[in-house]
């Protein structure tokens, strides 16, 4: 497992994470940051792609959570307007939501974890922050995946501010 700010693996977005590899490894549950990892921040709504997307991750038999800082309404917002199998997300028995999770702290992650009856080390968190996502699943002990963000100039003022100081130990990983 990765320490502090070390993701275990690093890809360029969610459609480069290999399924697979995660299933060999005894991953059961993927859990999303949502601005910039699966949507620009601006943005509030799902995408044709996306949609596919959480559905091969479900029918690969992997549960899928939205742990975010963010507030559960604009969440559940966002999440109602995600199409699985014809039928909203928010319906789906393996989809679950933490909201305003306080990210990097490991309440959510527990939280989260424990809606889906898992252990720490059946998870993975995917997200494109280090100081929230990655050093937060470090801290809560699963699986941590670090994808670039999708438009780093949609970013809220102040992730923009932490990235200046991620970039130092981006230089030092590298890309899966």
């Amino acid at each position: 497992m990765g320490k502090g700010l070390q993701p275990d693996i690093w890809v360029s977005d969610i459609y480069a994470i290999n399924l697979e590899y995660l299933k060999g490894i005894g991953i059961k549950a993927l859990f999303f940051d949502i601005d910039n990892t699966l949507i620009q921040y601006s943005d509030h709504s799902s995408s044709d792609q996306l949609d596919a997307w959480l559905e091969r991750v479900l029918d690969e038999g992997f549960g899928v959570g939205f742990l975010s800082n963010g507030k559960d309404e604009r969440i559940f917002s966002f999440a109602d307007k995600v199409t699985v199998k014809g039928d909203k997300l928010t319906r789906h028995p393996n989809f679950k939501v933490t909201g305003s999770a306080r990210k990097p702290l490991s309440k959510g992650f527990r939280e989260l974890a424990g809606k889906f009856n898992l252990k720490k080390h059946q998870v993975a968190m995917v997200g494109d922050q280090l100081f929230t996502d990655i050093l937060g699943g470090n801290w809560y002990g699963c699986y941590t995946i670090l994808v670039d963000p999708i438009n780093r100039d949609d970013d809220h003022w102040f992730v923009s501010f932490k990235r200046i100081f991620e970039k130092p130990f981006l230089k030092k990983f590298t890309k899966s």
